[in-house]
């Protein structure tokens, strides 16, 4: 008898909605096993950083509070699952609306990501002049190695927040209008590809720069030039992983117009950053 009720369920619903929300739960579900795992891996380095971390400034630790941000992330993904797939399974006018905190989740995973594009050292050397520095943990780095190049880090720190503001829409309509076919519009599709390109701008630009400002400072010794080739070959392997995951969502957002194969870029690019910030 209970495979009989949800089966009836579902079929009071359109077809066309019903296989959306049978997509939706798919690669929501898809999305949510593999960041999972991608989270064990950072809670380890998190666990590892924080044993070996005890010279760090304070300053310097409070980026650790990403792991916050991740787990929240996680638990309001799957609590979103469970409202899909378990709790209104039997309500058909249910299973239509995305429950709230999903939005909250994206709201969450959009923090996650630019919390590691804009980590915020409070600098008082007597030579830098700044009440509220913003700087972010890998542009800071920039900052450092290219001495002072301002309108590369401007650049960093413009796309990182425009993606921000994009992703906050994003969750802000996702709250207002949890309608599942609201998630596919041309309107939505248009912030969130809009967000991801400035984001994979972001971590492209942050990519090269790092990569061309390591191998100037190298010195012709060979320890020395072992470490910063090593430096090299780390700076593209952490944006890679994050820009082909936002290539990722984009591309799906765009070719592939009221589908939800986009879902699980958007659940494990956030858990990529916290991994990649905490593998630094």
């Amino acid at each position: 008898m209970s495979s009989v009720v949800p089966r009836l369920a579902i079929e009071t619903i359109p077809e066309r909605l019903a296989s959306a929300i049978k997509e939706a739960v798919a690669w929501g579900t898809a999305g949510i096993i593999v960041s999972t795992a991608v989270y064990g891996i950072t809670i380890l380095q998190a666990y590892t950083y924080f044993r070996r971390s005890g010279g760090d400034s304070p300053y310097m630790r409070i980026f650790a509070l990403c792991s916050v941000f991740d787990t929240l992330s996680l638990v309001l993904a799957i609590d979103t699952s469970y409202k899909l797939i378990i709790a209104d399974l039997l309500d058909p006018v249910l299973a239509l609306n995305v429950p709230p905190v999903s939005a909250f989740e994206s709201g969450f995973s959009v923090l996650l990501r630019t919390f590691t594009q804009w980590y915020v050292p409070l600098l008082s050397e007597p030579s830098v002049s700044m009440h509220s520095p913003v700087a972010s943990f890998f542009a800071y780095r920039i900052w450092s190695l290219s001495k002072g190049k301002i309108v590369l880090v401007a650049t960093i720190l413009l796309c990182a927040l425009s993606s921000c503001s994009l992703g906050l829409v994003i969750a802000l309509r996702m709250y207002i209008d949890s309608y599942i076919i609201s998630l596919a519009t041309v309107r939505m599709r248009i912030i969130a590809s809009t967000g991801s390109v400035l984001s994979m701008i972001c971590d492209i630009t942050l990519m090269i720069s790092l990569c061309y400002y390591l191998h100037s400072k190298r010195t012709g010794f060979r320890k020395t030039d072992s470490i910063i080739n090593q430096l090299i070959v780390y700076a593209v392997n952490r944006g890679a992983l994050t820009v082909l995951c936002q290539a990722g969502e984009m591309v799906a957002m765009i070719f592939l117009p009221g589908r939800f194969i986009f879902i699980p870029f958007a659940l494990v690019g956030p858990k990529l950053y916290c991994n990649t910030l905490f593998a630094t």
